[in-house]
């Protein structure tokens, strides 16, 4: 396959990009190096397919909530069964965006 020709595929078929090939290259980090501290990362969840989604990478974070069996990780749609394995920071908003809202 030519260079870009899987990103290509994986686009038309499933609409988002497949797994970065290269994740430190990417920004990638262990899931276990994560923050626990509520900040919200941008996160791998390769196993969101199984409940029906599309997204596998999407905003998540670290939720010791009292009313869960044990802390867990948990995806914008506030689902905590399936977990990340790589999550990157999130990046600041362009300064134009900042400005506009202060």
């Amino acid at each position: 396959m030519e260079k870009g020709a899987e990103r290509d595929f994986a686009l038309k078929d499933f609409g988002r990009p497949a797994a970065p090939a290269d994740d430190a290259l990417r920004g990638w980090r262990p899931i276990e190096t994560a923050p626990k501290d509520g900040t919200w990362f941008l996160g791998w969840w390769p196993e969101s397919r199984n409940l029906g989604r599309q997204e596998a990478i999407m905003p998540g974070k670290w939720n010791d909530a009292p009313h869960l069996e044990e802390p867990r990780f948990q995806d914008v749609h506030d689902n905590t069964l399936e977990q990340p394995t790589h999550w990157m920071p999130l990046s600041d908003a362009p300064a134009a965006l900042s400005e506009d809202r202060t």
